[in-house]
């Protein structure tokens, strides 16, 4: 302390004056003090006295006896959990523990109030001018010693305490807190401290808001955690993140601070459908603090260490690229989603199809798929053991980002919880028969486009030891109207092991005619192969290479999130709010007599196909080779399980049929549309507000837009 510090302090202490006073009200952005009843708070004097009290029911205090000059209000009690068990999850889990204070949990708990047209609060400020008092805005940060786990300082938020009047407060300035002026009232707005996340349904039942939801946050998956990794590789970049649509600024820069993001990934303009909810609760990126978090490991010392993966592929053994992920968590679910391929047609070309013992279930994986789930394996399970407790646990993917999806979520299924939801866009196949009945429990949602070619490999034929194209066996056919045509694989047999099956209900993009506009679709469970092979015929899945098809024309976009699953969930999410809104279906009467015409031509022309004949399939010349003995065994096999195939096929049309005359006549649901989300206590407020943006008052319809470059967000 200086020599005038001390002078001084001997002149006040010779003062015999201890008559002055303060008082202040706390309250929230609607001029509310219950909000801040019973708050411990701690008054300093010019002199060092110290004066503890607690706030009455409507926040306000009132205390005399100090000596002359300004006091320093301290409000920074650590708050003791009672209120809701989540917060006392943050101060005691294994990394990154919060030093939440007794301010920052009640300030969560009141929503941001009304606003005037320049953006500022008024229900606080008019109580004051009815109280008299000095008016003063603050927030959690004035008063906390550590303050990297807080929204950073809003500029805009004034009239703030006086700095100067602080420094004038005697030994009462080396406190944490505010300073306040003596023998007056103070009304102190606290902002509140809240955020925005997506709202979800969470159920397992299919809603088209999670489909849309996660299609969004799917998309992120793509791009970096802020800066290009080039240029900051192990993220020492500290916040704010200044990228739009990278993770760190969707989730920390704009939602973290009640601000609406509009770019995610490469995708703009969308817009999540968003609820406001206590900050502790908002999907959380950890604090960039080396300091209050020191001695963590290398491998989690920074934010994009914590959420964000990128392997390169020279890493990684038998994969089909650099394996890249984030994850993060609120108190109701943790979400992991996996990125897909940059490389489509090379990845399409080059797949290796061999089949291994599979680690996250049952049966057989895909070498290739199971390599890249391991890296991801290996990167959630420390964030999971560290962050995870009672709380849901999705697992998202895109195009081979969908397949590391699935043995991801059957991995945690079978070994963290069983509390899994995966919805996939675009995935292929990842396993056996095997692996496909030991995740029968695994609730998946899967996402096809019509046109798109990836989820149709790798076929189910495929391995490495060799395949067997049936000749004539594959029923070519072509729909009058364009909805495209129809491959049912019944053709390709593969003697080698069990074949390659898809895991999951499918959902599937199905492209209706639009005369006189843009193509639409339907989003629809068919049940009969023929509709998901639709691709393997637009692109001649029906001579072999190798082990591999041959392909014409290769096309990405209907596969891409920008182009492809993103217009159609955000079509369909609105298409099907619309006819929610209007009592309707989700289909037409129009719509179903036109797609039931194509689906009755497919069935005719599979009652008309005719197996080939021993002689036919002994001299095709792709069997010369192979001993008579063995040839006829394969023929005798290949054919009944064919005929097998072709009949089951046929008795799937008749339940496709059904599932159309029922999505034309059963009126739509709100629970189809937005699964538990209806339930909350704001939902009509949110959808209003959503369907307010400017792309969502558009006709609902898929829009075909155009496609991004094969290099980015595939």
């Amino acid at each position: 302390m200086s020599d005038s510090a001390k002078t001084n302090k001997v002149e006040a202490l010779e003062c015999p004056l201890r008559g002055h006073w303060i008082s202040f009200r706390l309250v929230d952005e609607h001029g509310n003090g219950l909000p801040y009843a019973g708050l411990p708070y701690v008054l300093h004097d010019s002199q060092g006295q110290k004066f503890e009290g607690s706030l009455d029911s409507d926040g306000f205090a009132r205390v005399g006896g100090f000596y002359c000059g300004p006091v320093v209000l301290d409000i920074s009690a650590l708050d003791a959990g009672d209120l809701d068990p989540w917060y006392k999850v943050l101060t005691i889990r294994k990394a990154y523990k919060l030093p939440l204070t007794a301010l920052q949990v009640a300030a969560e708990q009141s929503p941001t109030g009304p606003r005037r047209a320049d953006g500022k609060t008024y229900l606080a400020e008019e109580r004051a001018m009815r109280e008299k008092a000095r008016f003063l805005r603050v927030e959690v940060s004035d008063f906390a010693e550590v303050t990297s786990h807080l929204p950073r300082s809003n500029s805009a938020w004034h009239p703030r305490p006086s700095v100067t009047l602080k420094q004038s407060a005697g030994l009462a300035k080396e406190q944490l807190g505010t300073a306040l002026a003596p023998n007056q009232h103070h009304v102190l707005e606290v902002k509140a401290l809240r955020a925005y996340r997506p709202l979800l349904s969470l159920s397992k039942e299919f809603n088209a808001l999670d489909a849309y939801q996660f299609a969004l946050m799917a998309t992120q998956s793509y791009g970096p955690f802020n800066l290009p990794l080039d240029e900051d590789p192990k993220g020492e970049a500290k916040p704010p993140y200044s990228v739009p649509g990278t993770l760190g600024h969707v989730l920390d820069t704009t939602l973290a601070h009640c601000a609406e993001p509009d770019t995610f990934g490469g995708a703009t303009p969308y817009h999540l459908l968003t609820e406001e909810v206590p900050y502790s609760k908002r999907l959380e990126i950890v604090p960039h603090d080396n300091e209050h978090y020191a001695g963590l490991s290398e491998e989690r010392s920074t934010p994009q260490a914590v959420h964000f993966l990128h392997q390169p592929a020279n890493t990684l053994r038998g994969t089909l690229g650099e394996a890249q992920a984030f994850i993060t968590h609120d108190d109701r679910m943790v979400l992991i989603v996996a990125r897909g391929t940059q490389e489509l047609a090379d990845w399409v070309r080059d797949v290796n199809a061999t089949q291994v013992p599979n680690e996250a279930g049952e049966g057989q994986a895909h070498h290739g798929f199971q390599e890249s789930f391991k890296a991801v394996r290996d990167f959630v399970v420390p964030y999971l053991d560290a962050f995870h407790r009672t709380q849901k646990i999705v697992v998202c993917g895109h195009s081979l980002g969908g397949a590391i999806a699935l043995l991801m979520a059957e991995w945690i299924r079978n070994n963290w919880s069983e509390d899994v939801l995966l919805y996939t866009y675009g995935s292929p196949r990842a396993g056996d028969e095997a692996f496909v009945k030991g995740a029968g429990a695994l609730t998946h949602h899967r996402i096809v486009n019509h046109n798109d070619l990836i989820p149709t490999v790798p076929a189910p034929w495929m391995d490495t030891k060799g395949a067997m194209l049936w000749p004539g066996a594959a029923a070519l056919i072509g729909g009058s109207t364009g909805v495209g045509a129809l491959l049912f694989l019944a053709g390709m047999y593969n003697f080698s092991g069990d074949d390659y099956q898809h895991h999951g209900q499918q959902w599937h993009f199905m492209p209706l005619p639009q005369a006189g506009g843009p193509p639409t679709s339907v989003l629809w469970k068919p049940g009969c192969a023929g509709i998901e092979q639709a691709t393997c015929a637009r692109y001649n899945y029906l001579a072999l290479k190798g082990d591999m098809p041959e392909r014409n024309g290769l096309s990405v976009l209907d596969h891409t999130m920008l182009g492809g699953y993103i217009p159609a969930c955000h079509a369909t999410l609105l298409r099907w709010q619309e006819s929610l809104k209007r009592g309707g279906s989700t289909l037409t009467n129009l719509e179903q007599k036109w797609l039931s015409d194509e689906i009755e031509t497919y069935g005719k022309k599979l009652r008309r196909w005719k197996n080939v004949t021993w002689s036919q399939y002994k001299n095709d010349p792709r069997n010369r080779s192979i001993p008579t003995w063995d040839l006829r065994r394969n023929y005798q096999e290949a054919k009944a399980a064919i005929e097998e195939d072709v009949t089951v096929e046929i008795d799937k049309l008749d339940m496709t049929l059904q599932r159309l005359a029922l999505l034309a006549k059963q009126p739509i649901t709100s629970s189809a549309v937005y699964g538990q989300a209806k339930n909350h206590l704001e939902f009509e407020k949110l959808v209003a507000h959503w369907l307010a943006h400017n792309e969502n008052r558009k006709t609902p319809q898929l829009a075909r837009i155009p496609g991004p470059s094969r290099h980015q967000y595939a």
